[in-house]
């Protein structure tokens, strides 16, 4: 980066900065102007170049550090004398411009997971992505990157071990976030299994239930704090699915712990069920307890989509026969593409519409009716104070 001084007659002394950014595909150069002037005596077109989000991006910081090099701070790049108003003039912008929001993704390195945060670092929001396998997600921020067209050490991520089966996972993922984080503007509720066989949690609880709600049961309530603190427009979005519809909350027996009472699609509509059921009782406890009116807590289906959640249907292992190929290629070309399974959770998490929606399901971006037992308040009162016994955690 060049640094000089010029004087204009028309305006006062200005300093430019030329800053070269190296790509992929070339040379990026912006040329950066900060006037030692008042704002009365700034050219109108010269503040407008001061508001762009591209100043407020490259001050955040990212380039400059990978070089070593510096960019001006907002007060250099525009002055004002002491006795004048701001009335919420361009320093204030530009440091508002700064404070990225924060979102929390599970399930974050691949699928669905992977294209919502690919979204939510085009729309400039820090994304932590809470994952199992931590070598995998260093290998989705390369790809990241390359989609981004950056260097990976600029892809705004942090890469945190949170595994859903196991409670000590969540619990310490969770304490790390709370004495880290400054704040929490959106989480996520991605991750989860389909159609597994019988098994059990480290916790043994059973698997399904037990990863795709009561791993995020705990989660929300033990970030929930971040979340209030924001005094803010939040979102929690949870992932759940059509599957719900065959659903249903088994009190007597949830765990399906009866001889043969375990089938591996009836759990798993109990458990998107649960995510229905947790998102709405959420809302209610938020508004009706906390008189809180700027959080919203949404469910939604993501579409049949072409990804790894499916590996239980079949063995991944073994060369499947020629006629399975065949009917596997068939059903693929119906099915939405990560990135299109990817939108409803996007939108529900960032769109500015969206925040007026509390306690609904969606399907496609829009809003869609539940079934009965995903509005039953009775079941939701009642999942909500089961999950909570068996998690050890109740924020309300």
């Amino acid at each position: 980066m060049r640094a000089r001084k010029e004087v204009f007659p028309a305006f006062g002394e200005i300093h430019t900065f030329l800053f070269t950014q190296h790509t992929s595909n070339g040379e990026i150069c912006l040329l950066l102007l900060s006037p030692k002037v008042t704002r009365r005596r700034t050219p109108p077109l010269l503040r407008r170049l001061l508001k762009r989000r591209l100043v407020a991006r490259l001050l955040r910081g990212g380039a400059e550090e990978q070089s070593g090099l510096f960019l001006p701070t907002p007060e250099r790049l525009h002055r004002r004398r002491p006795h004048q108003q701001t009335g919420g003039g361009d320093v204030e912008s530009v440091q508002n411009a700064r404070k990225k929001k924060t979102c929390v993704i599970t399930g974050a390195n691949t699928g669905i997971g992977y294209e919502t945060t690919l979204a939510m670092l085009q729309k400039d929001y820090k994304v932590i992505c809470a994952v199992r396998n931590k070598e995998k997600m260093e290998k989705a921020r390369e790809s990241l990157a390359q989609t981004l067209g950056v260097n990976s050490g600029l892809v705004d991520i942090e890469i945190e071990e949170l595994d859903l089966n196991d409670q000590n996972s969540i619990e310490a993922f969770a304490k790390k976030f709370m004495d880290s984080e400054n704040g929490l503007d959106v989480l996520i509720n991605n991750a989860g299994v389909m159609a597994t066989p019988e098994m059990k949690t480290k916790d043994g609880f059973e698997y399904q239930i037990g990863v795709n709600h009561l791993g995020h049961f705990k989660l929300t309530n033990m970030v929930l704090p971040k979340l209030l603190e924001s005094q803010r427009d939040a979102r929690i979005v949870n992932v759940s699915s059509e599957a719900h519809r065959f659903g249903k909350l088994e009190k007597n027996d949830l765990f399906y712990e009866k001889a043969g009472s375990y089938n591996n699609w009836k759990s798993y509509g109990q458990s998107k069920l649960a995510n229905i059921l947790f998102a709405k009782e959420l809302q209610r406890k938020l508004e009706r307890e906390k008189d809180c009116d700027y959080v919203s807590v949404n469910s939604l289906h993501p579409g049949a989509v072409d990804t790894e959640l499916g590996r239980y249907l079949y063995d991944m292992d073994k060369k499947p026969q020629w006629y399975e190929e065949i009917i596997f290629n068939i059903i693929r070309q119906t099915m939405k593409t990560p990135a299109q399974g990817a939108e409803t959770s996007v939108y529900l998490a960032s769109d500015p519409t969206a925040k007026q929606y509390r306690g609904k399901y969606f399907d496609n971006c829009k809003e869609k009716v539940s079934t009965n037992a995903a509005r039953n308040e009775e079941d939701a009162k009642w999942l909500w104070q089961r999950s909570a016994e068996l998690t050890g955690v109740d924020f309300f």
